[in-house]
């Protein structure tokens, strides 16, 4: 992150929470994210949104961007009731990746399937968890999708 904020388009801010994020009318990319700091909203906008909370926290994100469009939240949300207690001591999966999506929330590069904005970096996107800490796979998988949106940006 520290490279990151040497960078005149990049500010980090503290002691905020997003609230949600808000689409175009067509509901095709997210325009703005609305964040709580020091008891007031504020706004923000960008050409692509990372959401990067931790699995539990993206997915709530999500869930409260509840709009006309998307009444039950943005993207689709997995794992609600078949995750045993036992499975959850690494949080993972709740906005799985995969081709289809009719099955999964990401694309491999981890962009929402439904919004073309929208990208969920953090163990959301594993499909399910691993005997292991997933914090070098996550890390990984951020970095390569960073690279994707270098390539994208370019």
């Amino acid at each position: 992150m520290r490279p990151l904020l040497g960078q005149p388009n990049v500010t980090l801010l503290v002691n905020a929470e997003v609230q949600r994020l808000e689409t175009d009318p067509a509901g095709r990319s997210v325009t703005s994210v609305v964040v709580r700091r020091g008891g007031r909203d504020e706004v923000y906008e960008g050409d692509i949104v990372a959401v990067a909370a931790r699995a539990a926290n993206s997915a709530a994100i999500l869930l409260r961007s509840v709009s006309d469009r998307y009444p039950e939240g943005l993207a689709k949300w997995f794992g609600a009731g078949r995750i045993p207690i036992a499975g959850v001591a690494h949080q993972a999966g709740t906005c799985r990746f995969g081709n289809d999506p009719a099955t999964s929330v990401l694309d491999a590069n981890c962009k929402a399937h439904e919004l073309d904005n929208l990208y969920v970096v953090d163990t959301s996107f594993f499909p399910s968890i691993g005997a292991v800490n997933p914090a070098l796979t996550a890390m990984a998988n951020a970095i390569r999708v960073g690279e994707h949106l270098l390539g994208r940006m370019s």
